[in-house]
C-alpha cells in the first residue's frame, strides 16, 4: 500500500527541524473522518480536509479521501500516518460513515450518547464496522460486546460531531433570520435527532493478527486507540533524553518529591485521587529503572511512583523495563506472591484461574472472590507494592526514599508501600 509523505508536517512544532517526525493515532484518524462525514451529511458539500486539535493540544491538518454523501448518509476516510517509526497500522484507511434519523426513530435501538446543544438534543451512537475489533473479555477499556474504540477516541469523535452539529444549526438559524422565514433544514433539526457514527477499517481483521488484539480477546479487527492523539517517535535514546529533561525541569522548579508515572493513567490517577497537577508528573514510559537512576543522579531524595498494576507488577518481579518485548510474566508474578497468602489446598485452583487471565483487572477480580472483605486481595496487593519498592530501592542503592502506589482503573487504589 503506497504511503504518502507526512501530511501534517507543517502543522507540528517539532523539537528539531529534522527527523524524527510525529504521526497521529487511529483515534485521531477516526475522529477526523467522523467530523468530515458529519459536515458533509449536514451541509451536503464535499469536505477536502479538516483540522483537529488532539488531546495533547497539537493541531493536525488531515486530508479527507473517498468522500460520498446523500441526504441520509455520508462517508469518507483518513489515511493513518505513524511517523518516523511506522507500525502495522501505518498507511491504513480509517473510514467513518455517519447516518441520520430525524426524531426518535432509532434512539431506542442503540446505546447512545446525548449531546445537548442550545437547539435541542442530538443522540449519537458510535459503532464499529468491518475491520474494527470487538471486545470479548473483561478488563479492557470498553465493556464486553462493545467495539474496540477506546474512551479517548470516543470523546474526540463526540466532541467533533457536537461541534459540527452546533455550527450547522447556528448557520441555519442565521440564514432563517436573514430570510425572515423558517429555514426548512433548520426546522427539521430543531427536533431531537440521532446520528450513528460507524468506524470501519478495510483489511483491519488481517492487520489485527499482527497485534496483541487476539491475546487480549479483541476479535475481528484492530482497536481504535490513543490517549494523546499523536504518535511520537519511539527511539529509545530520544525517550530517555526527554525523561531526563523532565527530571531536570522538576529539579529546577524546586520539587522536593519527584512524582513519576509510566503514562497518562498514572498521571490521571494522581490528579483524581490526590489532587496532583497532571503536568507535574514525569512520564517514564517503560523505562522504570533508567528513570529512577536518572532521578538519583539528578539529586532527588524522594520519589512518588504511581502506576497501573499491569505495568508495575513486572517491577515486583525485578523487570527493569516494562515493554512487552522484555517479557510479560504478570500472572506468574501475581501467582508467586499469592502463593504466600493462599492455603495450599486452594492455591492450585486459583493458580489455574490466574494463569488464564489476559489482564491484571481480571486477576484482581479472582483475588476478590477469595474472601468477602477482600482481605487476602489487600494483603497480596500490599506485598506486590512492597516488592516493587524493594527493587526500586535496590536499583537506586537505597539513596532515595520511594513511595509506591499501585492501582487499576476498575478497582482503584490497590496497594501502597511507604
Amino acid at each position: 500500500m503506497p504511503v504518502r509523505e507526512n501530511p501534517t508536517k507543517s502543522f507540528f512544532l517539532l523539537k528539531k527541524n529534522t527527523e524524527p517526525e510525529i504521526g497521529f493515532t487511529t483515534g485521531t484518524c477516526a475522529a477526523a473522518a467522523s467530523v468530515a462525514a458529519t459536515r458533509m451529511l449536514l451541509t451536503q458539500k464535499i469536505v477536502p480536509y479538516v483540522t483537529l486539535t488532539t488531546p495533547k493540544g497539537i493541531k493536525v491538518f488531515l486530508e479527507i479521501e473517498n468522500q460520498s454523501f446523500s441526504e441520509e448518509c455520508a462517508a469518507c476516510s483518513v489515511q493513518k500516518y505513524s511517523g518516523t517509526d511506522p507500525d502495522v497500522t501505518n498507511g491504513i484507511k480509517i473510514f467513518a460513515t455517519v447516518r441520520k434519523s430525524a426524531g426518535n426513530q432509532i434512539v431506542t435501538k442503540f446505546q447512545r450518547d446525548c449531546l445537548s446543544t442550545e437547539f435541542g438534543d442530538a443522540f449519537v451512537k458510535i459503532t464499529g464496522g468491518n475491520g474494527v475489533g470487538r471486545v470479548t473479555l473483561p478488563g479492557l477499556d470498553q465493556k464486553v460486546g462493545e467495539a474496540a474504540i477506546n474512551s479517548v477516541p470516543r470523546k474526540m469523535i463526540l466532541a467533533g460531531v457536537k461541534r459540527e452539529i452546533e455550527n450547522f444549526l447556528l448557520s441555519q438559524k442565521r440564514s432563517a433570520a436573514e430570510n425572515g422565514k423558517n429555514n426548512e433544514k433548520y426546522s427539521l433539526f430543531k427536533k431531537s435527532f440521532t446520528l450513528e457514527v460507524e468506524i470501519s477499517v478495510p483489511g483491519g481483521e488481517e492487520i489485527a493478527k499482527q497485534t496483541f488484539n487476539p491475546k487480549l480477546g479483541i476479535v475481528g479487527g484492530i482497536s481504535i486507540l490513543g490517549t494523546s492523539g499523536i504518535v511520537e517517535p519511539m527511539s529509545e535514546q530520544a525517550l530517555l533524553d526527554t525523561i531526563q529533561v523532565e527530571i531536570n525541569v522538576r529539579k529546577a522548579q524546586g520539587f522536593e518529591v519527584l512524582p513519576i508515572v509510566p503514562g497518562n493513567y498514572g498521571a490521571d490517577f494522581l490528579q483524581s485521587e490526590f489532587g496532583f497537577e497532571v503536568e507535574t508528573a514525569v512520564h517514564c514510559s517503560n523505562f522504570v529503572y533508567d528513570s529512577l537512576v536518572m532521578a538519583k543522579n539528578s539529586g532527588f531524595k524522594k520519589i512518588l511512583f504511581c502506576g497501573h498494576l499491569g505495568k508495575l507488577v513486572k517491577v515486583a518481579g525485578g523487570i527493569k523495563n516494562t515493554h512487552s518485548k522484555y517479557g510479560d510474566h504478570r500472572m506468574e508474578i501475581i501467582s508467586e506472591v499469592a502463593r504466600d497468602f493462599i492455603p495450599n489446598e486452594q492455591f492450585s485452583v486459583v493458580f489455574r484461574e490466574l494463569s488464564a487471565c489476559i489482564s491484571t483487572e481480571q486477576a484482581v477480580k479472582i483475588l476478590d472472590t477469595l474472601d468477602e472483605k477482600h482481605q487476602l486481595r489487600d494483603k497480596i496487593m500490599t506485598e506486590i507494592a512492597r516488592r516493587i519498592q524493594k527493587n526500586m530501592l535496590e536499583w537506586t542503592e537505597k539513596c532515595i526514599e520511594i513511595e509506591v502506589i499501585v492501582f487499576t482503573k476498575e478497582q482503584g487504589l490497590l496497594g501502597v508501600a511507604r
